[in-house]
């Protein structure tokens, strides 16, 4: 059975994105982990920022990004990288 798409997902579908960016707030990167994993199913290009999250070890956090790397080749980048990609982005 199919799940309803959850809020994060109706909002980010009506804005005409495909890619998804996660960093951290006051949750671990399993939480994180979780939502990259749903954004994958949901067919999103997901990118995870390593240098802005924390796992509850340094093993947890290593297998969580190994594990988001996995499911889509690209998706774990460091900050330099992403605002780059902004400051590219925004001068074109």
């Amino acid at each position: 059975m199919t799940q309803p798409p959850d809020r994060a997902h109706v909002v980010i579908r009506q804005h005409g994105q495909k890619t998804a960016r996660a960093h951290q707030g006051r949750h671990g990167l399993d939480t994180i982990h979780y939502t990259f994993v749903d954004g994958h199913q949901g067919d999103y290009y997901c990118r995870v920022v390593e240098d802005c999250v924390g796992g509850s070890s340094v093993e947890a956090h290593n297998a969580a990004l190994r594990a988001m790397e996995y499911l889509q080749g690209g998706a774990v980048r460091r900050s330099d990288e992403i605002l780059a990609a902004f400051a590219a982005s925004k001068a074109t």
